[in-house]
């Protein structure tokens, strides 16, 4: 099982790319034309609320987040460190829940606790993982379908957005859709479903920990929703 784990883990942060302004253009993706029917596609973790409209069962977690840092530091550490750090958890957090639970390593990379809800982590930090969330699951779809090839040299990484550009405007039927990972509004957090009792239970383990070790400490988690959506010029400039 340990072995198993090991090779899945590997496997899902082989894949590549997360947009970034300041980073390499990639070179131009495979140009084969798609005819991928997004409206099709099942957000991966998520459950139907309504037409169009998925969101997350669970919070969001340590393996999760590690599965993020570990590919942004792959793509980005060694030319663009800043980035990298940018992923980092709030260690003062960290610190408190490791200390704690009297854990050799701290809680974010303690393999007992991957499926534990992730703490220390801010409202920028989650958006930015939404995005790094959309581009994954996108280019999963797109290699799955033969679309794309996995590539997964650095500078290579795949985007929505690097996609899109790269087509040319008649060599290739532009997918109608892709489902698109935000943080859910006020309104959009009271639609989503009930997080499961196991999730829940992990969440208040942890949160009762900070909220006895630090004044004033407010922490809700992270979950997302989900939509189908166009893409837009603009969104390339």
């Amino acid at each position: 099982m340990k072995k198993l784990f090991v090779l899945w883990f590997a496997f899902s942060c082989f894949y590549t790319g997360w947009g970034q302004e300041n980073a390499p253009f990639p070179k131009k993706q495979n140009k084969k034309a798609s005819k991928i029917s997004y409206t099709k596609i099942n957000p991966p973790g998520t459950v139907k609320i309504s037409p169009n409209f998925y969101g997350d069962k669970s919070y969001l977690t340590n393996l999760d987040w590690l599965e993020y840092m570990t590919w942004t530091k792959k793509i980005f550490g060694e030319d663009y460190p800043e980035i990298y750090q940018a992923t980092l958890p709030d260690t003062t957090i960290l610190k408190i829940i490791t200390d704690s639970l009297k854990l050799k390593c701290d809680y974010l990379s303690h393999p007992a606790y991957r499926m534990y809800p992730v703490f220390g982590i801010s409202k920028t930090q989650a958006e930015n993982y939404a995005k790094w969330r959309t581009d994954r699951v996108i280019e999963y779809a797109l290699i799955k379908e033969k679309v794309l090839k996995r590539d997964t040299a650095p500078e290579n990484y795949f985007s929505v957005e690097r996609y899109y550009t790269s087509l040319t405007p008649h060599s290739v039927e532009k997918p109608a859709f892709f489902p698109v990972y935000t943080l859910p509004t006020s309104v959009e957090k009271s639609q989503l479903p009930t997080v499961s009792p196991k999730s829940q239970t992990l969440f208040d383990s942890i949160y009762g920990i900070l909220k006895n070790s630090m004044d004033n400490f407010e922490y809700q988690g992270f979950r997302f929703v989900c939509k189908l959506d166009y893409f837009k010029e603009s969104e390339s400039k």
